[in-house]
């Protein structure tokens, strides 16, 4: 454009003329022009690509009757409900067809490979004469056991609780308890000879309800404990693991199932910390409708004699009773001997697990 020619005169400006826009001419001359004159570059076509072009109405006129008038192929049912992969049909599946989709998976037997976690609860159908709710299908039993963990293998159905596995086919696991306070810690009181220390477990439970049998059952009991402490104060110590039932005739006798008992000379020189295990077997027996019989020896006898050899007779207030009605508390019963005068705390000890398998 020539500079020369790029002037307009200030009488033109004046002029208040409408509609007027300021354009250059074929010589490059400023001028105005007349609004309504100038000529648009467009092509009446949607399928133009080349830059500068512009859309006019009749254009976006057929945009928008497209637009308006959109239909897309919709799968059918049969088209959606498939169990085999097939070619991409670029059909869409409407939520109607999504919903029927999802009623027809819940119909199909399935696979899953992958780990799922349920959040909320789970409830299996009935069983029926030729349908079972659940299957587990027999493996191999897990290198470590983990809690809660349902195995199975040829010789049974196996589950796991605070580390142990049980075989539920052969063995259950009544009572696993985790002891929290437990702890034998015990001061010198200023005095010298022998005194007993009580440390209750658990109190009046029916820890026999297993529904099994309501007339014997067979029990191992477990009772894990560390010991931390045991200074010179202290000559020799003894552990027993007690039993009372609190609704037979004798509400208020303690029996004893397994004591552990050892000098401080024995016990240091197996170093500290060492672990005290409580444990026993115990046969529970109703002989008649009006006894029921413990003893701490694992045995199959079922005759009366053997069990009132064994400890006293415990008639429950029940007129019938069973062995699932019995309220059963536990204790720790500790005796000391001290040798000197102490106000210091001199035995540590602290049971953590109270466990009852019933075998």
């Amino acid at each position: 454009m020539s500079t020369n020619h790029n002037r307009i005169k200030v009488a033109d400006l004046e002029t208040n003329q409408q509609n007027k826009i300021l354009t250059t001419n074929s010589a490059g001359e400023l001028e105005f022009t007349d609004i309504n004159t100038i000529q648009v570059d467009s092509y009446n076509a949607l399928n133009y690509t080349a830059e500068g072009k512009v859309l006019d109405a009749r254009q976006g006129k057929v945009l928008k009757d497209l637009v308006d008038n959109i239909s897309v192929p919709l799968a059918s049912d049969s088209e959606t409900q498939i169990t085999a992969g097939v070619a991409e049909d670029r059909k869409v599946v409407s939520r109607l067809k999504l919903f029927n989709w999802w009623t027809f998976i819940k119909t199909q037997s399935q696979s899953i490979t992958g780990l799922w976690t349920f959040k909320d609860q789970i409830t299996l159908t009935n069983s029926s004469y030729t349908r079972y709710p659940m299957h587990i299908p027999e493996g191999v039993l897990l290198t470590i056991p983990v809690n809660g963990a349902i195995e199975t293998d040829r010789k049974g159905i196996y589950y796991t609780i605070n580390g142990v596995r049980k075989n539920l086919v052969t063995e259950s696991i009544v009572e696993t308890t985790e002891i929290q306070n437990a702890h034998v810690y015990l001061w010198g009181n200023g005095t010298v000879g022998v005194r007993e220390d009580i440390h209750p477990l658990l109190t009046n439970l029916k820890v026999f309800n297993d529904y099994i049998s309501d007339q014997a059952g067979r029990y191992s009991i477990y009772m894990s404990g560390v010991m931390t402490r045991m200074n010179k104060s202290v000559t020799d110590v003894k552990f027993e693991l007690q039993m009372l039932i609190s609704n037979s005739n004798t509400p208020t006798t303690w029996y004893t199932l397994s004591t552990y008992e050892d000098t401080r000379e024995n016990i240091i020189a197996a170093t500290l910390p060492q672990q005290i295990t409580l444990s026993a077997e115990l046969l529970v027996q109703v002989i008649s409708t009006k006894y029921v019989f413990i003893t701490g020896r694992a045995s199959k006898s079922t005759s009366e004699s053997y069990f009132k050899a064994k400890t006293k007779n415990l008639n429950t207030s029940h007129p019938h009773p069973k062995k699932a009605e019995m309220l059963v508390s536990f204790r720790i019963k500790t005796t000391t001997n001290w040798n000197e005068v102490s106000d210091t705390q001199d035995i540590n000890t602290s049971f953590g697990l109270l466990k009852m398998i019933k075998i």
